[in-house]
């Protein structure tokens, strides 16, 4: 095993956040064929805050034991304490506004400051991204098969 085991996953996008940003393009071609100044921001803003987290939302591991979500420049990044994570679990949803781009995504299920939290997160490789994770901490439950093999 490598010491320094940094590894960063790309998000997985499914058809539906392609329809959002179908959608969205389509509202803003056509407030802007109508010359609809307020309808033209706001679709024009939908589509690059879409567009910005397409391109830029990772979730990086590194052998610190940090998880490291990016989502873009308009949303905060997260980092969170692989040693808090107490189970990840398969989560077949949309999870609006959260930093996850499909609807096959995981559940990561952490404590911070004494309070449960969790956040939904769609990797592409979601039995490797679990492994690296369980790898830094052995503590995990996971319902996301192979994670547990070496």
């Amino acid at each position: 095993m490598r010491k320094n085991m940094n590894r960063t996953f790309q998000a997985k996008v499914d058809s539906g956040y392609w329809m959002i940003i179908a959608v969205s393009s389509l509202f803003l071609f056509y407030c802007f064929w109508e010359h609809l100044l307020w309808g033209t921001i706001i679709g024009g803003a939908a589509v690059i805050f879409e567009i910005e987290m397409l391109v830029h939302t990772r979730y990086s591991v590194w052998s610190a034991g940090i998880l490291r979500i990016e989502s873009g420049r308009f949303v905060r990044n997260r980092e969170i304490s692989v040693g808090t994570i107490s189970r990840v679990r398969r989560l077949r949803s949309w999870c609006l506004f959260k930093p996850a781009l499909s609807s096959d995504c995981l559940k990561i299920e952490y404590e911070e400051g004494g309070r449960k939290k969790n956040v939904c997160i769609s990797p592409r490789n979601c039995t490797d991204f679990v492994r690296c994770l369980v790898k830094l901490n052995p503590h995990i439950q996971s319902d996301i098969s192979d994670a547990r093999m070496n």
